[in-house]
């Protein structure tokens, strides 16, 4: 299909499919859709805007689709969604808002739509859903993973999917603390095969890809479990590095104060040693000159020891 841009209403007639119930205009280089572009598809049951730039559509924009069954806007650049945008669709079964940068909605966004069963808001950039988001919507099925949700509220929003029968969650980065309790005990209600994937706690570290539905809800609370052993493949570099270096720059300089007291033990050492023999000369020049020597050198009976005061050395004579 070529890449146009629905610049006319007429100009889309012709990537009609059969009858005018389904419009299908996937893949092309579309950036907004406004509100007087979908006039005269009030019979529509399928619309395909997926893989275009869409960043806006106009509210009102499908407030005359009163037949239409499935949308899908997949694969664009939505990043807000308000009920306003969805007037009109109050028949429509069946939303594809996957791979978008959705990263807001509004309370009551769905609301225009009570008839919805599928919505697909996964692989989006959403960190909270707002309360009563799921107001007035029996959805069956939702699919919201691959988001940044570290937990989801019960009251005001899980609360109001009385009819789920699956729910994909998994890809998230689920903060297994305290706050996750109520979000855990919702899903402990579940049938077995309602959450088609695990739940893994991306943080705290102890609970590190671990299904939190695993874990007991006092060790949530107080945040340690019996087994406290850290994987080494977890050890982060930004704690290593830093780590290793301290060692070594605290080795370095052990190493350069011990040689710094060695030497200045050593200077001490010489110096000892240098007013000893200064001390020794000066006792044995004392001694010379003394009234003890004054007849000459000493002699003894037998064998004897003189002592030259001129050489400052012992001799046997």
């Amino acid at each position: 299909m070529a890449r146009e841009h629905p610049a006319e209403c007429a100009h889309w007639k012709g990537h009609l499919r059969g009858t005018h119930s389904a419009l299908n205009l996937r893949d092309n280089n579309i950036h907004t859709v406004k509100r007087n572009q979908l006039r005269g598809y009030h019979s529509l049951n399928l619309l395909d805007f997926g893989g275009n730039n869409i960043k806006m559509i106009e509210n009102g924009t499908f407030h005359n689709l009163t037949e239409l069954r499935w949308l899908y806007m997949d694969k664009n650049y939505l990043d807000t969604l308000m009920a306003e945008m969805f007037i009109g669709l109050q028949n429509l079964e069946y939303l594809s808002l996957e791979y978008n940068d959705i990263q807001l909605i509004m309370p009551g966004t769905f609301s225009p739509m009570p008839n919805l069963r599928v919505l697909f808001l996964n692989n989006n950039l959403l960190k909270a859903l707002p309360v009563d988001a799921f107001l007035g919507v029996s959805l069956s099925k939702i699919s919201l993973h691959n988001n940044y949700f570290t937990y989801l509220p019960v009251t005001g929003v899980l609360d109001q999917l009385n009819s789920i029968i699956q729910i994909d969650l998994h890809g998230n980065p689920w903060d297994c603390s305290c706050n996750i309790v109520p979000f855990k005990q919702w899903t402990d209600k579940l049938g077995a095969d309602v959450i088609v994937s695990d739940l893994k706690c991306e943080s705290p570290e102890e609970f590190w890809k671990r299904d939190f539905r695993r874990i007991r809800n006092d060790l949530m609370y107080t945040g340690t479990r019996p087994n406290t052993y850290l994987e080494p493949s977890r050890v982060s570099i930004s704690v290593l590095v830093p780590g290793l270096l301290l060692v070594f720059v605290t080795s370095a300089f052990t190493v350069v104060g011990m040689l710094v007291f060695i030497l200045r033990n050593r200077k001490k050492s010489k110096r000892r040693d240098g007013n000893s023999s200064a001390s020794e000369i000066n006792s044995l020049q004392t001694v010379c000159d003394s009234s003890y020597w004054h007849s000459g050198a000493y002699h003894a009976d037998g064998p004897h020891r003189g002592y030259d005061c001129g050489s400052h050395s012992l001799s046997d004579k």
